[in-house]
């Protein structure tokens, strides 16, 4: 007898008493709870109605991994069939069912959840696996990405609990070692899988479904397809849209592509898609015995380290929620760059605290004490060299910021300046070869000190223009301009002599002073010397000669003859 159809029809539409967040997220954190959307084999068992008769039979079914934490700040964990009416009861509405993938958590955690036989480990020790791995298969040049990389592969497991999550970018020759550090990504960062392994068409509803850390390699080959997903994809609100065929009709779908990133080439990235990064350059290794040791597809520190991953998030997710919501920049940072580091400096907080055995609020509260540890140190002149790199390309790049960076070295003081000697000094400071140096002009120096950066006093003296520019305006503008002077300051710090610099100023009396402008102090004046070029009066001769010191000199000439 055939099967009669189950018939149905809405009785009523109500709506919730709390309305949802809405998210396409594989892993959520909350204050007091986070979860995990993880696929797992199951047994599946089925029966016909009518006779009663069973059948089982292996299927992948979709769970959700569910931390809550009391009032008491008991940890609770337990695993039950993903659905969005469980899901509704914290808030929340998954917007698209997660893809059945390959089931990536370590049976032995399941194993362990199943029969609440679940420790919590030290953030020192996953680290200090990671780190181990590390040594073991990559020859890195600069030493402190062994702290760095490990810090990175933790945050893949925490990654929806920041706003941005940098992107890894790895650059350098051939046989140095690029691919190698993406495939050990892959064995132990947050469903790690390569681009290559995903057709363009479906690279979008695996990356949302899954939350991938998505790994990169010959980048020189992007799509636009994969370029779109990039350039969205390093914030937790970046959205990919796609016109696809729903229902039989086209119509624009959008996608959350946010998902940590670690991407390899030689060739090097556009502007866009690098400032989204950290990027390093890796060179050819020197120890041979890592260089030939090839990262194998299982070994057992890749499922320890997997293991620990998931139980650090499943029952200390709260403590770097708590990092994260109130750790301020070590020092001054414009807002991109503090949002890249941020949640590495988190991390790196937190595996600090559990190797001093301190609370993590008390190197919050007083950070810059700590920049001197192991791991934070590491991590904080990273951070310094890299804001220097980025300073170093913009000033080469963009005259605007070669004009700044030449006025904070040359405006010590508020007063007049002429646009040659400003020109003059951003030759000096950046530019090598004599073709670049005609292609600096006044006129260009002066529209960019007038439209640029605002600096409006202007006067003229015979056919030359001065303007009066004030060091705290210079030094605002620099900080608009993401041009860290406190870093700059370091610099010249570390680059300057022990020894006493002394500045000499060049002064040539006139035989035959003239009434004028005065170029120091802009009145009108008897002029009876030039220094360094510039026409003064008596009054200001008197003062520089009164503020000469151990600092300053004065060599003054009179018709060739100096005294």
């Amino acid at each position: 007898m055939p099967r009669r159809r189950r018939r149905e029809e809405i009785v009523s539409v109500s709506p919730l008493v709390r309305q949802l967040k809405e998210i396409s997220l594989s892993q959520y954190f909350a204050e007091n709870f986070m979860f995990y959307l993880v696929p797992l084999y199951c047994n599946v068992v089925i029966q016909d109605i009518d006779t009663g008769e069973r059948k089982t039979f292996i299927s992948k079914q979709n769970y959700v991994l569910l931390s809550e934490r009391s009032d008491n700040e008991e940890i609770r964990i337990r695993l039950a069939p993903f659905s969005n009416e469980l899901m509704s009861q914290y808030g929340i509405y998954v917007k698209h069912t997660p893809s059945i993938l390959e089931p990536r958590i370590p049976q032995r955690l399941i194993d362990d959840i199943i029969s609440n036989a679940v420790t919590i480990p030290n953030v020192s020790d996953v680290y200090t696996i990671l780190r181990k791995l590390f040594e073991q298969y990559i020859d890195f040049p600069d030493k402190r990405l062994y702290v760095f990389m490990p810090i990175w592969v933790i945050g893949t497991y925490f990654y929806t609990m920041f706003r941005k999550y940098p992107y890894i970018y790895v650059t350098g020759m051939k046989h140095s070692g690029k691919t190698k550090n993406l495939e050990l990504f892959e064995k132990v960062c947050y469903n790690a899988m390569f681009s290559t392994d995903i057709s363009s068409a479906s690279l979008f509803r695996v990356v949302e479904d899954s939350g991938a850390t998505l790994l990169i390699d010959e980048a020189e080959r992007i799509d636009q397809n994969l370029r779109k997903l990039l350039l969205s994809g390093y914030k937790s609100a970046g959205k990919a849209y796609r016109v696809e065929e729903v229902g039989g009709k086209k119509t624009v779908v959008a996608y959350n592509v946010f998902c940590p990133k670690a991407i390899a080439n030689i060739e090097g990235l556009d502007e866009v898609l690098e400032d989204r990064c950290i990027g390093f350059t890796m060179l050819r290794g020197k120890n041979k015995q890592i260089i030939l040791r090839e990262v194998p597809e299982t070994h057992p520190l890749f499922e320890k380290a997997k293991y620990l991953l998931y139980t650090l998030a499943l029952t200390r997710w709260y403590e770097l929620y708590k990092i994260f919501n109130e750790i301020q920049p070590p020092l001054e940072l414009d807002g991109r760059t503090w949002e890249l580091w941020k949640p590495i400096f988190a991390i790196a907080v937190w595996i600090v605290s559990d190797f001093l055995n301190t609370t993590s609020g008390s190197i919050v509260s007083r950070l810059k004490e700590y920049l001197n540890t192991p791991v934070l140190k590491d991590i904080y002149t990273l951070l310094v060299d890299k804001i220097r790199e980025k300073q170093t390309i913009d000033l080469y790049e963009n005259l605007d910021y070669m004009t700044v960076q030449a006025l904070l070295v040359l405006v010590n003081r508020d007063d007049w300046y002429s646009i040659s000697e400003i020109k003059n000094k951003i030759i000096e400071l950046f530019i090598e070869d004599e073709k670049t140096a005609k292609k600096i002009t006044t006129t260009k120096v002066g529209n960019i000190l007038q439209k640029h950066l605002g600096i409006r006093k202007v006067k003229k003296v015979g056919n030359r223009r001065y303007f009066y520019i004030m060091r705290q305006h210079i030094e605002d503008v620099a900080v608009r301009l993401g041009i860290n002077i406190e870093v700059i300051q370091q610099q010249l710090i570390a680059n300057s002599s022990e020894e006493t610099v002394v500045v000499i100023r060049q002064v040539e009396r006139l035989d035959n002073p003239q009434q004028g402008i005065c170029e120091f102090c802009g009145e009108n004046k008897t002029l009876v010397a030039k220094v360094e070029g510039r026409y003064i009066c008596s009054d200001c001769l008197s003062e520089i000669q009164t503020q000469s010191n151990e600092q300053q000199q004065l060599v003054i000439s009179d018709n060739s003859n100096s005294s």
